[in-house]
């Protein structure tokens, strides 16, 4: 069986397209110019990562794509996923784009700092349009941390750690 954490959500299923079965996706993290060419994408139907061969892409807006999978071809079927989750595997996003967008369950992980050392534990990936952050946990303390690629230079999903490199008065704001 497929892991989730090894999938990334890039959005959500907001309405059918045409009565042929196509979709229209808002984009969350990741713009439609970013997106890698894609053979088989995942939904999330009923909590589980169900694969779909695709048809075709055709970008709307940077944030919205029409999308077209092999065996979605009318319109009722395509209302079915309407609401739910398109999730990629998370090898097919560069590293940049990840930073840029969301990243899946981090929730747990053990953040260092180069030079301040252990700050705390990370609770999420906030996706903000064009400034993601990520959420740290210290005790009493919380930090929102640009979830940019010369802040966090590496994410360890084995060791369940995030290193970073926070600028300096980052985190007396």
């Amino acid at each position: 069986m497929l892991n989730k954490k090894k999938l990334l959500p890039i959005g959500v299923f907001i309405r059918t397209h045409g009565v042929k079965g196509d979709l229209l996706l808002r984009l969350e993290g990741v713009k439609a110019e970013e997106l890698p060419e894609m053979e088989w994408v995942f939904v999330e139907v009923d909590g589980l990562p169900v694969p779909f061969l695709v048809n075709d892409i055709r970008q709307l807006h940077s944030d919205r794509v029409i999308l077209s999978m092999d065996s979605v071809t009318t319109e009722l079927r395509a209302k079915e996923l309407v609401g739910s989750r398109l999730l990629i595997p998370l090898k097919r996003i560069a590293k940049k784009e990840i930073y840029d967008g969301v990243l899946t369950d981090v929730k747990g992980f053990v953040v260092i700092d180069n030079t301040r050392g252990e700050l705390g534990i990370a609770a999420e990936f906030i996706a903000v349009n064009g400034n993601p952050l990520l959420r740290i946990i210290s005790g009493d303390k919380e930090f929102l941390i640009p979830a940019h690629p010369d802040i966090i230079l590496e994410i360890s999903e084995k060791e369940r750690l995030i290193r970073i490199n926070a600028p300096e008065g980052l985190l007396e704001l």
